[in-house]
């Protein structure tokens, strides 16, 4: 894609679920000259709840994905199941379980914990904003069984 900054560095299609759904996985982008611990930018994708992939949204928003990477924030794009597949709340679990596993591999990709933001574009947006919610109203069923926040 020639969204991204020269050098940014790559790490595709990681499972964040332990599981082999084609749709629990995600990207994570980093800058070429990243140092130390960067903020997260993680991005849920729209569409409805029902199309689109990880990659999708990106497109649209060419300009924003490049200065995300280019004001040296790490940017993580995730996949989550849709609608027609699983019924709520299963898409806000699978974001949940996403933002999780870049939380607890923090050290491993160079993220800064108490650094981290959710953008999304339509539906994504929607999703991202319903994260404050599964901790702040403390929604259980937010969350994959077993894994919290």
């Amino acid at each position: 894609m020639d969204v991204f900054p020269e050098g940014t560095v790559l790490y595709g299609n990681i499972n964040y679920n332990k599981d082999d759904h084609k749709k629990h996985v995600l990207d994570i982008y980093l800058p070429g000259d990243a140092k130390g611990n960067l903020p997260l930018v993680i991005f849920i994708h729209g569409g409805a709840w029902l199309s689109n992939d990880k990659y999708a949204d990106i497109g649209y928003m060419k300009k924003t994905v490049a200065q995300i990477i280019s004001s040296g924030f790490a940017l993580a794009s995730i996949d989550y199941r849709f609608s027609t597949e699983a019924i709520f709340p299963a898409q806000k679990q699978d974001c949940n379980r996403a933002a999780s596993f870049l939380y607890d591999n923090a050290d491993k990709y160079g993220f800064d914990k108490k650094r981290f933001a959710l953008i999304g574009f339509s539906a994504g947006g929607h999703l991202a904003s319903l994260a404050g919610l599964s901790i702040n109203n403390d929604l259980e069923k937010f969350f994959m069984p077993g894994i919290r926040g």
